[in-house]
């Protein structure tokens, strides 16, 4: 499922994504998006409230799937700079 939304985003949000997980923590956190932060957004963008904007685009995951996506994310908010 992470493979179907990095695809429906663009190859440089992928390298973000699998290779650099700083970067991407420090993406989710920023951002001025319609809902706020990237995370924000991920996580309205997952919901049926975003009806034709949900993503992945012209897909429809099961709640499981929504799940283990927002997990990712929240995990990835998890990660900082070694001391």
């Amino acid at each position: 499922m992470l493979h179907q939304c990095i695809v429906a985003t663009s190859v440089a949000s992928a390298r973000t994504c699998v290779d650099r997980p700083l970067e991407l923590a420090a993406l989710l956190r920023s951002g001025r998006f319609a809902h706020g932060t990237l995370m924000d957004e991920i996580r309205w963008r997952l919901g049926p409230q975003a009806g034709a904007e949900r993503m992945p685009l012209g897909t429809n995951i099961s709640g499981e799937e929504r799940d283990a996506l927002l997990a990712y994310f929240a995990g990835m908010l998890q990660v900082t700079a070694a001391p």
